[in-house]
């Protein structure tokens, strides 16, 4: 019977063909890649750009959750880490409670773009779009869902320069790496060291290069064949 393997990824998996000479193209993707190489396997991928990872693992526990893939491959967590003025609960609760989903596409534009998402407002108030703690409650349950596959999580990783922008979003990236990598049924795959060492990176600082998506396919691959 053929293997069945589920892809959940945010863009990074995605083709990037406005990037300059870091332009990816779809047949140059990990999951493409990884799908040319293993062949004769069942794929199903889910890919929401912009999502966090609760999204992505939501999407597969309320549709495939008893598909029982061999394996589970997760590409995701730049944008949990992501800092914001205000977490997403606080959104939530300033568009539900405040009104504010009632306003004008401009003016609830303008607030997003003044407020919840500039930049400048970090350097006073930082915290990452997804809690640590919403992130783990999710991350249990995708697990006890999938409890018969093998999951395998990519590191989160971005660019250091990234953080003269996004204010602790490196710090964020290291505490919710170390979540993942407490959950015993979960198979972290290491890629830092080699995106920096092979200069994998996309000049934007958060997606990958062809360099990149060759490191993160090949990374898997190595691991289930060996």
């Amino acid at each position: 019977m053929a293997k069945k393997i589920l892809i959940l990824t945010d863009s990074i998996g995605n083709p990037q063909p406005y990037l300059g000479n870091d332009s990816t193209s779809l047949e140059q993707t990990f999951p493409f890649l990884i799908k040319k190489d293993l062949e004769d396997a069942v794929f199903h991928q889910i890919t929401l750009g912009h999502a966090m990872s609760s999204r992505l693992m939501n999407e597969a526990r309320g549709y495939i959750g008893t598909w029982k893939p061999e394996y589970v491959i997760i590409c995701s967590g730049i944008n949990d880490a992501t800092p914001t003025f205000f977490s997403e609960k606080e959104k939530n609760f300033l568009f539900k409670y405040m009104l504010i989903n009632k306003f004008g596409e401009s003016l609830k534009n303008f607030i997003k773009t003044k407020l919840f998402y500039n930049e400048k407002m970090l350097w006073m108030r930082s915290k990452p779009r997804e809690s640590h703690k919403n992130f783990s409650l999710n991350l249990k349950k995708f697990i006890n869902t999938f409890k018969f596959s093998k999951i395998f999580w990519f590191e989160i990783y971005v660019g250091d320069k990234e953080d003269n922008k996004k204010k602790n979003i490196l710090n964020n990236i290291n505490y919710f790496n170390q979540i993942i990598e407490k959950q015993e049924n979960i198979n972290v795959i290491k890629v830092k060291n080699k995106l920096v060492s092979n200069n994998g990176i996309a000049k934007d600082n958060i997606h990958l290069n062809v360099i990149g998506h060759q490191i993160f396919a090949e990374s898997f691959l190595d691991l289930i064949k060996n």
